[in-house]
């Protein structure tokens, strides 16, 4: 398959031209029509029965990765039987050619560069499951305007799987920057793009390309050193690089970022550090389960004060707030102070068998025991293949191929009850198999009426289950008179607060915070204000509450502060109409807003809480009104990388996101159904909620960050919306 310029992808992307081609795949410049930008679009030609699930599978991780020295996967799809990724394109010249121009580069840059891409192999080896580029070379680096070593080339590597074992394709590599386990059947990782780095740093320093691996190992040739060819490399570097390129992988470094500190001088310890087991990398050790490699993930440690809380069975007279119809298990342990650990403990019996993951954190026991077991061997992600000169591999760690597959069915180990020998009866007995459950993502709080006339708060636990397919399980919080809306959580998970009915009717709608660490569960009222006080938000630090309200006689919507326990309740805004406030996620005292200035537009502004509350700053400073549109709803990612907000034309209202690095340069539209509103994010940035009525009715939906993976959360006649993520990674 060949693409000419001129044709049309998706009804969106116009091929410009061809970038490179190989016998797999091709990777073309085009036009995103749409967003009027250029863009990279990778194809694979060969696909294999069965690979198109993969494909979304591999696709969807890629898409989710957000680093400064890596191109953003935007969009995916299968089209006429062929897979197609769309990238960010970079312009400019890559590291080969200008090594071929201008000769070897100097060692200050050269180490610059190092650190940059050292940084962006971490991130990705840090994924969950691992992903492995296997293609570092200097052809695949480019430079960015601002001098940016950019790792580009991101492809799609296949996976195909027969009886118990992963086989692999032909894998992709280049002579002289790929190890020798590249080219046979040994297990590739972190390590094997350590060599790649190693080698593509050799030809930076020297302007030679390394001496084939598979030469080496054939013909016993030792490659010659950096300072063979310039005395004035230092020994630290020219011996980190030989380590870096050992043929074994167990003699290389434990990780890239152990390389690049013995590298740039800032380890010399690691010289003397060995790996015991390739297996044993960037922290995780990998662990075969039914074919699989998956990493296995140590005990979490709690270390922080805790209190028990104890859920009523029934809702007591005066408490507005019940955990799960009257759910009797045993307390759960929940924070009294600030951010602690919350995660999955998992352990691995005898090898084999994953025991169920426990969540142990108090809000994940309020919505029942929905993701209480590790993610199964099909939840995995194995990703490996044949690679083409353009593509960038993705795989998990491969497993030994002696290594026995488990029966996914198979109960944990037991210890004994009695000493007595069972009868025939006994053992003829069989256990009951375990059920499959969903990987967790997080939990929301929203609003919804299904369980009677008024709008309560309820929780959602969300997951993906085996399939790849999203699922969620509902449960209601509160139960008192009035309608709720507007749910906000602390940073450490301690407070939900609320907008509700005050106590009389000229009080309008009052801030309420529930404290799951007080066993009485009967929430206080923070505010008594005129007007309505809506859109709650927490400062990063927890000591603030941000609202805005409609009170004033002319009706503008104003911000207000309040200390969580309803002290301090101060007027911020003055002059123009300013709502909904949102906090800096690592900033305590910075806060953003939407001020609707001059000619009624809402414009995105920030200020810093601690100054002079007349000084705000756009957000966009290209022109007056910025390139956002309307805003409002604005959020921003628990990682720092963008900002969602509802962009409102009218009646009309949908989703989009903008980089918070360029300060409005770019905006992506997510949604277009012109009644969408309410953005979330999850705390580990990968996904979006946000209320909808584009079934006829409000809806809670989640996406990911390109819009795809669209799937109707509330699925219910009721109304469901605002969608709030609860604070702490599951």
């Amino acid at each position: 398959m060949n693409l000419e310029p001129g044709t049309i992808l998706q009804d969106r992307y116009r091929i410009t031209r061809t970038l490179g081609q190989g016998g797999m795949g091709a990777v073309y410049q085009a036009q995103d029509t749409s967003l009027n930008v250029d863009v990279a679009i990778k194809v694979n030609f060969s696909r294999s029965e069965g690979s198109t699930s993969q494909f979304m599978r591999e696709a969807q991780l890629l898409a989710k990765l957000r680093h400064p020295n890596l191109p953003r996967v935007i969009q995916y799809f299968i089209d006429h039987g062929n897979e197609f990724l769309v990238m960010d394109y970079i312009p400019g010249e890559d590291l080969k050619h200008l090594v071929q121009d201008g000769g070897p580069q100097d060692l200050d840059t050269v180490l610059r560069w190092a650190e940059q891409l050292g940084e962006a192999l971490s991130y990705l080896h840090r994924q969950d499951p691992p992903v492995f580029h296997r293609d570092i070379k200097p052809e695949n680096i480019k430079l960015s305007a601002d001098n940016q070593a950019m790792l580009v080339d991101f492809g799609i590597a296949k996976a195909a799987y027969s009886s118990q074992m992963t086989q692999l394709g032909a894998r992709g590599y280049t002579p002289g920057y790929a190890p020798p386990e590249q080219y046979g059947g040994g297990r590739t990782g972190s390590y094997t793009d350590q060599y790649g780095l190693a080698a593509t740093i050799y030809f930076l320093l020297t302007g030679q390309k390394p001496l084939d691996s598979v030469a080496r190992v054939v013909e016993k040739k030792a490659i010659p050193t950096v300072q063979s060819y310039n005395r004035t490399i230092p020994l630290h570097v020219s011996q980190a690089i030989e380590k870096a390129l050992s043929l074994n992988p167990e003699d290389r470094f434990l990780s890239v970022a152990d390389f690049i500190r013995a590298l740039t001088g800032k380890a010399s310890a690691s010289f003397a550090r060995t790996m015991p087991n390739p297996q044993d990398r960037e922290g995780a050790t990998m662990t075969a389960l039914g074919g699989v490699g998956i990493p296995s993930a140590p005990p979490t440690s709690f270390g922080a004060q805790t209190a028990v809380y104890t859920p009523n069975a029934s809702p007591q007279a005066g408490a507005g707030v019940m955990p799960p119809g009257g759910i009797t298990a045993p307390p759960v342990v929940l924070p009294a102070k600030k951010r602690f650990p919350v995660g999955l403990v998992l352990g691995i019996v005898g090898g084999l068998v994953v025991i169920g993951a426990i969540v142990v954190v108090g809000i994940l026991y309020l919505t029942g025991n929905l993701f209480n077991a590790t993610p199964t061997a099909d939840a995995a992600l194995v990703l490996a293949g044949t690679q083409t000169a353009a593509s960038l591999s993705v795989l998990a760690e491969e497993p030994a191929t002696d290594t026995p597959e488990p029966s996914p069915t198979l109960e944990p180990t037991r210890a004994p009850t009695n000493t007595e020998i069972p009868t025939p009866q006994d053992t003829a007995t069989p256990e009951p198999t375990a059920t499959p459950t969903p990987i967790p993502i997080g939990v929301l709080a929203y609003i919804s009426d299904r369980g009677g006339d008024d709008r309560q708060i309820w929780l959602m636990q969300v997951g993906m289950d085996r399939m790849g397919g999203i699922v969620a399980e509902h449960t209601q919080l509160t139960f008192d008179a009035g309608d709720k809306s507007y749910p906000a959580w602390s940073p450490d998970g301690r407070y939900l607060v609320y907008s509700a009915p005050g106590a009389s009717a000229s009080e309008g709608l009052n801030l309420y915070r529930i404290d799951f660490t007080d066993d009485s569960s009967a929430p206080i009222q923070l505010t008594d204000r005129r007007g309505d006080e809506v859109g709650a938000a927490f400062s990063a630090d927890g000591d603030t509450i941000a609202y805005d309200n409609n009170g004033r006689d002319d009706g503008l919507r104003q911000i207000y502060f309040v200390n969580p326990d309803g002290s301090n309740d101060t007027r911020i805004s003055f002059d123009f109409q300013e709502f909904s406030p949102t906090w800096h996620p690592t900033i305590a005292d910075r806060y953003y807003f939407v001020l609707a200035g001059a000619g009624g537009h809402w414009t995105l502004y920030y200020r810093s809480a601690t100054a002079d509350q007349s000084e705000v700053e756009t957000f966009d400073k290209s022109s007056f009104f910025g390139r956002l549109g309307e805003v409002d709803h604005p959020v921003i990612s628990p990682d720092l990388q963008y900002i969602a907000y509802t962009q409102v034309n009218g009646s009309r209202t949908n989703i989009y996101t903008t980089r918070m690095s360029t300060g409005g340069a770019d905006v992506y539209q997510l949604t277009n159904t012109n009644s969408d509103a309410y953005p979330s994010f999850s705390m580990d940035s990968n996904w979006i909620a946000f209320s909808s009525e584009r079934d006829g009715n409000a809806e809670i939906y989640i996406m990911d960050l390109t819009g795809q993976q669209l799937t109707n959360l509330s699925m219910s006649d009721s109304y469901d919306g605002m969608p709030a993520w609860y604070p702490l990674q599951p």
